[in-house]
């Protein structure tokens, strides 16, 4: 059975500051899981029978204050993608996939 893969945030190395390699190891964040899965883009889609499947990276890599750091949240670059791609596929039911979910009430509790 064929399998496509979702970065998620146990799968980035170093972005927390418990992290134990260096901050400016060349293959901290995406990199190292990105080339031992074979991935092209952290983010893509495609179309099986009439459906078309968007997986995209919820995990965004910034500057914390103690180094590289993540959010759950997709950036501008993959937004502008994403806006694009559902547009190009209009005429097919989707669905988008992500490790993080696209809405959260935590923020609400108090």
């Amino acid at each position: 059975m064929p399998y496509l893969h979702c970065i998620g945030n146990h799968d980035v190395l170093g972005l927390s500051s418990r992290r134990k390699v260096a901050p400016d190891h060349p293959e901290i964040g995406r990199a190292y899981i990105m080339k031992r899965l074979g991935m092209e883009r952290d983010y893509y889609s495609f179309n099986h029978k009439s459906w078309h499947f968007i997986v995209l990276n919820s995990i965004f890599e910034k500057e914390g204050t103690s180094g590289p750091a993540y959010e759950a949240r997709v950036g501008e670059r993959q937004m502008d993608w994403l806006r694009f791609d559902l547009g190009k596929h209009k005429d097919k039911p989707t669905i988008a996939v992500s490790h993080f979910a696209a809405f959260s009430h935590k923020g609400q509790i108090i």
